[in-house]
């Protein structure tokens, strides 16, 4: 389960930590590159009804779907511009599944307050894509191509899929206790959830950036900036160790709180600094990585919560909003950078940041005041 999940997180990264590489090995500009990733981003919009098929007819039997899906993306990109529109879509679409259907998955076995350690156990496979996934990617498309790297991760999601198929009980018809669609949330649950929106669309900011930035500013290749990113896979590593250890003791609100905040001020010393040297361009952009990987895995668990009969299909809302935002996120960050530069992108992302957080600490509540409203 967590190594699909790994491949699929490379799969959806790659594209914009080597955007540069991708524009000049298809031929397609960056600003075309972004309406094609906000096209593949749209494909979660199925989010909310992908969770309600996965309360009724079962989340592992989603999961297994969802992965399958996920290598056929991978293997269509390859082959020209119509194989990359279409396998992005089909990648999107194979991932909300999956991801939709695996947390609804854990939060069915886990307690809540035991929740953040198993959320961040699983999500170590985001850091994992950076630390080893991407390297690897930034090797493949430096020595044989771009096509190489969607091609060796799309093989390679096909055994995992059957492995998973193989190894969880997907004799559960139906896992939660309702199958009815999900009623209204009170005021704090629909803050929930639009703050988990807005702390995407800020991420995503810098995640369509960060590419380009590198190479501008450093002057990488593609291998260079594979490597670069390991980098930021170890500040999200101890992002996830950070919600293993302490979101459950801290409490998920505080936590995504603290996260955001982290985030906000990796933001604000790329901008304040412009050029930093080296290290400490990596450090700020390691530091702005760790604190949304930190939030994001805290807010899981929360998302879970708001309505445990159907929380596949709670999920699903949350995932939905979070697609648009990131659909969005890569719009604005496609057509501005060039005209207005990475600091001006960024500073957008610090102000979504501040608002993010005032939603959260006005209106967010934990569990026992979260109930559906009547």
């Amino acid at each position: 389960m967590v190594l699909l999940r790994f491949v699929g997180n490379v799969g959806g990264r790659m594209m914009f930590s080597f955007l540069p590489a991708f524009s000049r090995g298809t031929g397609f500009s960056i600003d075309q590159l972004a309406t094609f990733l906000s096209f593949r981003e749209l494909s979660g919009l199925a989010a909310p009804y992908i969770g309600r098929l996965s309360d009724r007819a079962g989340t592992a039997k989603i999961m297994i779907v969802g992965g399958a899906l996920i290598g056929l993306g991978l293997l269509l990109m390859p082959l020209g511009a119509t194989g990359i529109v279409i396998g992005l879509g089909v990648w999107g679409f194979g991932q909300i599944a999956y991801h939709v259907a695996m947390n609804a998955w854990v939060a069915n076995e886990v307690s809540y307050s035991q929740r953040g350690r198993a959320t961040g156990q699983i999500e170590m496979s985001w850091a994992a894509a950076a630390l080893i996934g991407l390297p690897l990617a930034g090797l493949l498309i430096d020595n044989l191509g771009w096509r190489a790297a969607p091609l060796t991760f799309g093989l390679l999601s096909l055994p995992l899929t059957f492995m998973l198929a193989r190894r969880i009980d997907t004799t559960t018809a139906t896992d939660s206790k309702s199958t009815e669609a999900v009623s209204s949330l009170s005021l704090a649950g629909w803050a929930t959830l639009i703050s988990f929106g807005l702390m995407s669309l800020t991420f995503q900011l810098l995640v369509f950036t960060h590419g380009i930035w590198l190479e501008q500013t450093y002057s990488f290749d593609p291998t260079q900036v594979g490597f670069a990113i390991a980098i930021v896979g170890l500040a999200e590593l101890v992002g996830s160790y950070g919600s293993f250890r302490f979101t459950d003791d801290l409490g998920k609100k505080s936590s995504i709180i603290v996260g955001i905040s982290v985030l906000a001020l990796g933001l604000a010393g790329l901008v304040a600094l412009n050029s930093p040297p080296l290290y400490f361009g990596l450090g700020l952009l390691a530091l702005s990585f760790l604190g949304f990987e930190y939030a994001i895995v805290s807010a899981i668990p929360l998302i879970a919560e708001l309505h445990p009969q159907a929380r596949a299909q709670t999920i699903g809302r949350a995932v939905g909003l979070s697609v648009l935002a990131r659909a969005g996120g890569n719009l604005i960050a496609g057509n501005l950078v060039e005209d207005h530069g990475f600091d001006f992108v960024l500073t957008i992302a610090i102000v979504l940041a501040a608002a993010t957080i005032a939603i959260i600490v006005g209106f967010v509540r934990e569990p026992d005041s979260l109930l559906p409203a009547s």
